[in-house]
């Protein structure tokens, strides 16, 4: 028998807490709460905890600290837990390592309360779920979303890649047409005994920068989407960030962002909720959990030495630009090079160890992989597995930053592949991929057979 529980807790910044990729820049308004989810499910002495965190991005020095705390709460093994951020840009920027990298020079993107009450957020969601696990069946759908995402990454007639940013799209580039896309949000139902809807799980692949202020607080169109769901159907909605590296809503914000945000969300919703009517019963006999670590490269094209050389001249700079550091800089350079060193630091040789999971339950397979991964990498997953329901995640652990497949670092042009962002070397989007897909089959036979039968 399978049973599960939901957990929700609060995880809003104050009015004046630091917040956003930048230096010095606070809070000056709320628009929506911010929050932690958590969906724990056991069968029999297997139990694991999905969690979703609205903020922009998570770490392996966070993701570390959030497992510690709900393992202790929960009671299960840490490598059980599997984290992923919605990646709305208007939040606080969860990067414990780099911020500790960024002391020394009295610059600060992150408050230690704020972080401190983001674990005890984490502690509360835990305690929620755990007292209220209870018998449950799974169903699953999926729904077509149309008119939310679009590929960033556009072909111009001379042969360079134009960007199509969260906002602020030019009238030439939202013309061209979507491109590449995941038009599919994948859907997880946990339905209590009663027939009631605990709660669901839905996977969907854009970037969440249609709202997009850097010193206001809201949970974008994920927070809108799940909030419908929830609103409409009952229960709890954790939305699961799909890999989107390459995938942006910017080709349909045109109006006010909060009016942007909340249409967008509604649109991801009416196409989970449309489709709970036809949901499929999935037969669940057990839980089987996979979690591997594998070797990947890091693109850091510089030496220690020069990373700090180039942090001191930043940081110079920002000092001498940035006058009264109260209004905020945006000083992303610093970031970005303080991210860099912190990798560099715990991987000398550049062999960083990543982390891919796969979490099944009948024929729905949870996949759980690293960095901003570009779309491409699910399509082929889903391809490959035309039997199963599969629900792909990416922002688990950001460290890689961008993920972009092996061609387009053969493009000119472009946001993804830049030396700043994108600390991935070609090629280690598609050896994930295949350790994914390689995963997958490693479940036992009868259950292989099961599924395929």
């Amino acid at each position: 028998m399978a049973e599960a529980g939901f957990g929700v807790a609060d995880i809003t910044p104050e009015i004046g807490a630091l917040t956003s990729l930048s230096m010095h820049c606070k809070v000056t308004r709320i628009i929506t709460p911010l929050q932690i989810k958590i969906c724990l499910i056991r069968m029999g002495e297997q139990m694991t905890a999905i969690v979703s965190v609205d903020t922009t991005s998570l770490y392996s020095c966070t993701i570390a600290d959030m497992r510690r705390v709900i393992a202790k709460t929960a009671g299960l093994l840490e490598e059980h837990i599997f984290i992923n951020s919605t990646h709305t840009h208007s939040s606080p920027f969860l990067h414990r390592s780099a911020q500790d990298c960024l002391k020394p020079w009295q610059l600060q993107f992150l408050d230690d309360d704020y972080y401190e009450y983001v674990l005890q957020g984490a502690v509360e969601a835990a305690t929620k779920a755990k007292g209220s696990m209870a018998a449950v069946q799974f169903r699953f759908s999926k729904g077509i979303v149309r008119e939310v995402a679009c590929n960033r990454r556009v072909t111009l007639p001379d042969g360079t890649i134009g960007v199509r940013y969260g906002r602020g799209v030019s009238a030439e580039l939202r013309a061209y047409p979507d491109g590449l896309i995941d038009p599919e949000v994948s859907c997880t139902w946990l339905v209590g005994s009663q027939g009631d809807l605990m709660g669901c799980l839905i996977n969907y692949a854009c970037h969440a920068t249609t709202y997009h202020q850097p010193t206001e607080i809201c949970w974008d169109y994920p927070g809108y989407a799940a909030q419908t769901v929830e609103r409409e159907l009952g229960g709890i909605c954790l939305f699961l960030q799909g890999c989107a590296g390459n995938i942006s809503p910017g080709k349909y914000t045109i109006g006010e962002p909060l009016e942007d945000s909340m249409k967008l969300g509604r649109r991801v919703a009416d196409a989970a909720i449309e489709s709970y009517s036809s949901a499929g019963a999935v037969m669940v006999d057990g839980l089987l959990i996979s979690c591997e670590h594998i070797e990947t490269e890091l693109r850091i094209l510089r030496s220690m030495e020069d990373l700090k050389r180039a942090l001191t001249v930043e940081i110079e700079k920002y000092f001498t630009e940035s006058g009264d550091l109260s209004v905020g800089s945006s000083g992303t350079n610093i970031m970005s090079l303080a991210e860099r060193i912190v990798l560099l630091g715990k991987y000398p040789g550049r062999q960083m160890l990543s982390e891919i999971a796969v979490i099944g339950l009948g024929t729905i397979v949870f996949v759980f992989l690293p960095g901003e991964m570009f779309v491409e990498c699910a399509l082929s997953l889903k391809a490959k597995f035309p039997m199963l329901n599969l629900m792909i995640m990416a922002y688990t652990d950001v460290s890689l930053e961008y993920v972009p497949i092996r061609a387009a670092f053969e493009e000119q042009g472009g946001y993804e592949t830049c030396e700043e962002w994108c600390f991935s070397v070609p090629g280690n989007a598609e050896i994930m991929e295949e350790k994914a897909a390689n995963m997958i089959p490693e479940f036992p036979k009868e259950q292989e057979e099961r599924i395929f039968s």
